[in-house]
């Protein structure tokens, strides 16, 4: 008697498992099969403890943003967080709903949770920050942005942003971000994106002293610096740009002692250092008329020097080889350099000069060299305007007519005149 006892319990039991996953199976095949809201309601029907059913059932009511379907939302969220109770997106929905609703104390216990569930999750700081942030409550919300920088450095440029952008000072977001090279790079592209705006107070210095940990730390090259030197260039911190310039190449190995300190206010006018093309460097135009290279051992002592060969005419939107200067309005420069050409049947040669920026009419031009083959110097005095800072030099040419030609240039200096 025992023994059918016992067989009839298991034989219920099994038929109950079997009937249970019967359910399950229908409330699947409805979910997959049937549109609509009407797809999850009949899946519930069978399987009243679907966890997803109740989600997808909920977050469809939810994002119809109306109050009264919001209410709809909320049993079947809540349910759904009840049996899914380690599963952070599921209680993250759930505050979303809290906070659509102004239940901000219920918004804020369910994203605790959540991120209690896997608190070096990046994208649930990152949204329990958000929240802190809507709600007014700043401090919260700094440290949960810190944690989710801290846990995901990809996240530092999005928060970053965000952070500058509702007024926190500069140095502040600096505190905040991971001090990692990656981390600290990412920051100093938000800061240096902001330069070109109205920048906020501090924001100079503190780009600086990011930028500054960089080269410290061998992190940078130059061509990855070269982006801070034009944002700052653009930002009308040219001397500023001048500055970093000069201490980015320095950090690489290729410093130019005359430079600005040592009174040239031509970067590399001497052509020994590679060329990267920034807004400080040489830009060195290449096409199929005309071709500008830095030379190896072409230069008048063996040394490099710039080589540029034209062949036929040049299209007049082509920009020549040239490079962007500061100088001081007002005061008088003195403009050297070595040149020599040959070709260009027997016209003249393209020549250096200086000009404003944005102007056509040069301030400052040497005389062409001849067209012998030789190195030959020249040397012009000239006087700053006193309305503008910022210049170009470069070398022109008036060829009215298809010639061809090179001509090389080396050892240029440009600075103050005694």
């Amino acid at each position: 008697m025992t023994g059918w006892v016992v067989r009839g319990i298991l034989a219920l039991s099994l038929l109950t498992a079997g009937w249970h996953v019967f359910q399950q199976l229908v409330a699947r095949q409805a979910s997959r099969f049937l549109a609509g809201t009407g797809a999850f309601e009949e899946a519930l029907r069978w399987d009243p403890d679907g966890g997803d059913y109740h989600l997808a059932l909920g977050l469809h009511y939810q994002a119809q943003l109306d109050p009264e379907l919001a209410e709809q939302a909320r049993p079947h969220l809540e349910r759904a967080a009840e049996l899914n109770p380690y599963e952070p997106r599921t209680l993250q929905e759930l505050a979303s709903l809290y906070e659509l609703t102004d239940q901000r104390q219920l918004a804020e216990e369910a994203h605790l949770k959540a991120v209690g569930l896997r608190p070096t999750n990046g994208d649930l700081l990152w949204r329990v920050g958000n929240f802190y942030l809507r709600s007014g409550e700043l401090p919260k919300a700094l440290a949960q942005l810190a944690r989710a920088m801290a846990a995901d450095p990809g996240l530092v440029r999005t928060a970053a942003d965000l952070l500058l952008g509702v007024g926190v000072p500069p140095a502040e977001v600096e505190r905040l971000v991971p001090p990692d090279p990656n981390a600290q790079r990412r920051l100093l592209g938000v800061l240096a994106g902001r330069l070109e705006r109205e920048p906020p107070a501090g924001l100079l210095f503190t780009t600086l002293q990011v930028w500054r940990r960089q080269l410290a730390s061998g992190s940078l090259t130059v061509p990855e610096g070269t982006f801070l030197i034009n944002r700052l260039a653009r930002a009308g911190l040219v001397d500023v740009a001048q500055r970093e310039w000069a201490a980015l190449n320095a950090a690489n190995g290729s410093p130019d002692p005359l430079f600005v300190e040592g009174g040239n206010r031509v970067w590399n006018g001497d052509f020994e250092r590679p060329v990267f093309g920034g807004d400080l460097d040489w830009v060195l135009p290449s096409a199929a008329s005309y071709r500008a290279v830095v030379a190896a051992g072409a230069g008048p002592d063996g040394s490099a020097a710039l080589r540029v060969e034209i062949d036929g005419k040049v299209p007049s939107g082509l920009r020549r080889a040239q490079q962007q200067v500061v100088l001081e309005p007002g005061r008088e420069y003195t403009l050297s350099a070595w040149a020599r050409a040959e070709g260009f049947g027997g016209a003249e040669s393209p020549r250096l000069q200086v000009t404003a920026a944005g102007a056509r009419r040069p301030v400052a031009t040497l005389d062409a060299p001849a067209l012998d083959g030789q190195w030959h110097e020249g040397r012009v005095r000239f006087r700053a305007p006193d309305k503008t800072g910022l210049f170009v030099v470069g070398l022109v040419d008036s060829l009215e007519n298809a010639r061809e030609g090179i001509v090389w240039i080396d050892s240029i200096l440009l600075s103050l005149a005694e």
